[in-house]
């Protein structure tokens, strides 16, 4: 896999590297868990006491809620109130940091929006990543975008405002979910593996300017001496124009539209590309609720392109169910009950629609369990529990949702499990590359991630590989075998121990380790990671989901959960006897999404929080890339 970040996530991930070579435990060292103070609820929580009529803080970030934070996060705080840190100090004052040597910038002359190079279209998602440098302590609002920035240490970031005011702008901190706390820890403990000053992860800032703007105002940015670097964002996936997110469109976005050329399953619903999005009649993306609309296109950004046959299909409407605000269990909104969201995805009687039958199993959360989407995977226990108490469809899937539904009262309705439903098919296929023959291109790209069960494996002697078709995608890249000889791997491990360890005991299957993989989204509930030899649940499940977050698991661009599922199997999935058995088997598995329900796009602070969770030994694979930027999985040898 390659690997290519932009600076700002580039610096974060020398973080994580650093934390991970080699963490020297301090003696006694011991945490409380308090982070300053600060009690923060999950998201289930708070938005339920939101329903109960508790106030929520203002979304608008005004000059003096920027000043309290400042002098809210410039308090020093004990290092022994976080978890694993010793009874020192941490202070924030910017000017005791260790120094390191500022990234280097980009000459304003240079700096240019980024290309993809496959489609030689601009690859851009309309934000500006900026560090300011690491002595001036510079904050940005976290909890909504505000119109200026301060220091901790008092110095002038004035000229910063300026060009905000200039070209109509805003600035939020780009780690908007965790503290200067929690984020200082992290630098200390990089700083004491890697001997080297770490840079200051609380001045990453996101930078929203009027649009058409963004060129100018970054290059205005990176010619301030304050300022260490500009970073224009690239997407993780294809950025398209939004077009038919609008009132007067025709289509209701609780179902696919009209159009539908495969109307039995709701697909390809766009039936003519290209047409123009002022005459709604024609256009057949995107729906009539705006909000809704542009809050699916986030995560499916074909649903509102005009230009993409697939319109506003049945995965968008899914979205829209799980998602959007006015269900049909509650009163809020201004929608007519036929336009209402159902996240049990029932008929509205309580029997499941069988439009979305293959998508509800697989998108919605068990009901026996908390989790921070809505609704649940049973749809006639979703219905009854949700009717009862509609935060179960509004909020959050909570625990006094799973209480109802393991209630007497809906022992008939709710009896059961999930069912579990077929494994996904892997399969994938074949992409011509318009840039070859140019330097270094590959003639064709492995798409739709899991090539290789096109074709049986070589089993063998280890033959020239054959030229790439549609059936031997990637037996032409080089693999040549049915898999890791695990036996022998085991036998080796030994032999080593025994020649050069003095005889210890190895240690085999990465037993005691953590080993964690970011990506979009994955199954963590597959039943390679969840069942032992007899079909029974494991004690231990050997995937653990960041807390917190909820994948999304409708396939889409390059959110493909099924290429996360395997590289999970690949490094930990269990020795069960069926499936796959992970290389490290008996490893503890990980997982942090890239994409969420909760946070949407967030790399950043899945990255961190990989960080905070592992420690020395510790492996974290990263399986992303982005668009235009080289092909992350190819044809070629390896």
């Amino acid at each position: 896999m390659m690997l290519r970040l932009v600076p700002a996530t580039l610096l974060v991930a020398t973080l994580v590297g650093s934390t991970l070579v080699s963490e020297r435990a301090s003696a006694g060292a011991k945490g409380s868990g308090s982070s300053g103070g600060t009690v923060s609820s999950s998201p289930a929580s708070a938005s339920r006491a939101r329903a109960n009529g508790v106030a929520e803080n203002p979304k608008g970030a005004t000059a003096a809620s920027v000043e309290k934070s400042a002098r809210t996060i410039a308090s020093p705080m004990a290092v022994d109130e976080l978890p694993g840190a010793g009874p020192t100090a941490l202070n924030l004052d910017p000017l005791l940091r260790t120094p390191r040597a500022a990234y280097p910038k980009v000459p304003t002359e240079a700096l240019n929006l980024p290309i993809n190079r496959v489609t030689g279209q601009v690859s851009f998602t309309g934000r500006i990543i900026v560090k300011l440098r690491d002595e001036l302590g510079a904050r940005a609002a976290k909890d909504a975008p505000a119109d200026r920035v301060f220091s901790l240490s008092g110095a002038d970031l004035s000229a910063f405002d300026q060009v905000l005011g200039q070209f109509g702008g805003s600035v939020q901190s780009w780690i908007a979910h965790k503290g200067d706390q929690a984020l200082r820890t992290l630098e200390l403990r990089a700083e004491a593996n890697s001997g080297r000053g770490q840079p200051d992860l609380a001045s990453f800032m996101l930078v929203t300017v009027a649009a058409g703007k963004e060129l100018d105002a970054g290059r205005a940015l990176n010619d301030l001496g304050i300022v260490e670097f500009v970073e224009f964002e690239r997407p993780l996936e294809t950025h398209q124009t939004i077009t038919g997110c609008d009132p007067n469109n025709l289509t209701v976005c609780n179902i696919p539209g009209t159009n539908c050329m495969d109307a039995v399953n709701g697909l390809m619903c766009n039936p003519e590309p290209g047409c123009q999005p002022t005459t709604p009649q024609i256009c057949e993306a995107g729906c009539k609720d705006v909000l809704c609309c542009q809050l699916v296109s986030s995560f499916l950004i074909y649903c509102d392109d005009t230009d993409q046959p697939n319109g506003w299909d049945v995965y968008c409407a899914a979205y829209a169910n799980l998602l959007c605000d006015g269900t049909i269990y509650d009163t809020s909104g201004s929608l007519p009950p036929a336009e209402r969201y159902d996240p049990c995805f029932s008929d509205g009687a309580g029997a499941p629609n069988p439009l979305f039958a293959a998508i509800a199993p697989i998108i919605s959360g068990g009901c026996f369990e908390a989790h921070d989407g809505r609704g649940c995977d049973k749809v006639p226990c979703c219905f009854a529990v949700c009717s009862l108490d509609s935060v179960c469809c509004t909020i959050a899937w909570d625990a006094s949702c799973v209480s109802l539904a393991q209630s007497a009262a809906l022992t008939n309705i709710c009896t059961g499990t999930p069912d579990i439903g077929p494994t996904p098919d892997f399969k994938g296929y074949l992409l011509t590359n318009p840039n070859f023959p140019g330097i270094g291109e590959v003639p064709f790209f492995a798409a739709n991630w899991q090539t290789y069960l096109l074709g049986e494996p070589t089993l063998g002697s280890f033959a020239p590989p054959p030229p790439p078709d549609s059936t031997n995608v990637f037996l032409s890249s080089g693999f040549r075998g049915g898999g890791y000889d695990l036996n022998g791997l085991r036998a080796l491990q030994t032999q080593f121990a025994n020649v050069y360890q003095g005889g210890a005991a190895p240690k085999l299957n990465g037993a005691g380790i953590k080993v964690g993989i970011i990506e979009f989204s994955a199954y963590v509930n597959h039943e390679d990671f969840t069942l032992d030899a007899a079909g029974q649940p494991l004690l231990v499940p050997k995937v653990i989901l960041e807390p917190g977050q909820t994948p999304i698991l409708i396939a889409g661009g390059a959110n493909q959960p099924m290429h996360g599922t395997a590289t999970l199997g690949q490094c930990v999935a269990a020795e069960n006897g069926f499936g796959v058995t992970g290389i490290a088997h008996e490893a503890q598995g990980y997982f942090f999404p890239t994409l969420s329900v909760e946070e949407g796009s967030r790399l950043p602070s899945a990255i961190i929080s990989a960080a905070e969770t592992f420690a020395d030994g510790d492996v974290l694979n990263f399986s992303i890339g982005f668009p235009g930027a080289g092909p992350i999985i190819v044809s070629e040898p390896i």
